[in-house]
C-alpha cells in the first residue's frame, strides 16, 4: 500500500510538473520587419526623408493582469548612424496602418552615442488581448543603404516584465536586409489547375 501511494504521488508530481512545463508564458511578442513605402515623392522631399514602415509589433497578453507598456528600446547595429528619425503608431487589428495624430503614441528619441532607438511613451499604455504597434522610421535617401545593412535588437530590460522572458527567448531583431529581400509567397502548385 505505501508502495503505492508513493508511486501515486511521484506520478502526480510529473504530471503537475508537465503541466507547468507547458504553461505558456503571460505575453507573447512577434515582430515582423518590413520595408513599406507609406509616402508620395513630393511628401518625401517636403519633409527631408520617405516614412517608412519599418516594423509592426504584434503583442499578446494570456492573462487578465493589467500589464503597462511604457516604452520600447531598439538597439542599433550597423553603421554607425547620427540622426534618426522614429515614431510609434497605434494599429487596430484587421485595419492597415494610419500614420495620424490620432494614432500615434510616441515619437522616437535617438541616442547617437549609444546608438538605441529609445520609444517612451507619451501615455499610459495597457496591454489588450490583442495589442498591435507600428514603428515607422523617417528614412532619407542618403540614410536608405545605411539602414538596410544592419538590424535592431528590442532591449528587454525596457520591456515590463511579464514581456521579458518572451524578447530573451527568441532574440527579438528587426533586420531591414531581410525585409527589402522579401519575396512573394509561392502560389501552391494546385491553385494553377484549369
Amino acid at each position: 500500500m505505501k508502495k503505492r501511494l508513493l508511486l501515486y504521488g511521484v506520478a502526480l508530481m510529473s504530471f503537475a510538473f508537465m503541466l507547468e512545463a507547458r504553461k505558456q508564458p503571460a505575453c507573447e511578442l512577434h515582430i515582423t520587419p518590413e520595408w513599406k513605402d507609406l509616402d508620395t515623392e513630393a511628401h518625401a522631399k517636403e519633409f527631408g526623408g520617405k516614412w517608412i514602415l519599418a516594423a509592426t509589433f504584434v503583442i499578446k497578453r494570456r492573462d487578465k493582469e493589467f500589464i503597462r507598456l511604457e516604452e520600447i528600446d531598439l538597439a542599433w547595429h550597423g553603421e554607425e548612424i547620427e540622426r534618426l528619425t522614429a515614431s510609434l503608431f497605434r494599429k487596430e487589428l484587421h485595419r492597415d496602418l494610419l500614420p495620424v495624430e490620432e494614432s500615434l503614441v510616441c515619437d522616437g528619441t535617438w541616442n547617437r552615442k549609444n546608438q538605441i532607438l529609445q520609444l517612451r511613451f507619451e501615455e499610459k499604455e495597457y496591454l489588450q488581448p490583442t495589442t498591435i504597434y507600428c514603428l515607422v522610421l523617417t528614412v532619407p535617401d542618403d540614410l536608405e543603404k545605411q539602414l538596410r545593412k544592419g538590424h535592431f535588437d528590442i532591449l528587454p530590460e525596457s520591456l515590463p516584465y511579464q514581456l521579458q522572458p518572451a524578447v530573451e527567448k527568441k532574440n527579438l531583431r528587426i533586420s531591414m536586409l531581410a525585409s527589402s529581400n522579401i519575396r512573394p509567397a509561392r502560389k501552391h502548385r494546385l491553385t494553377h489547375l484549369s
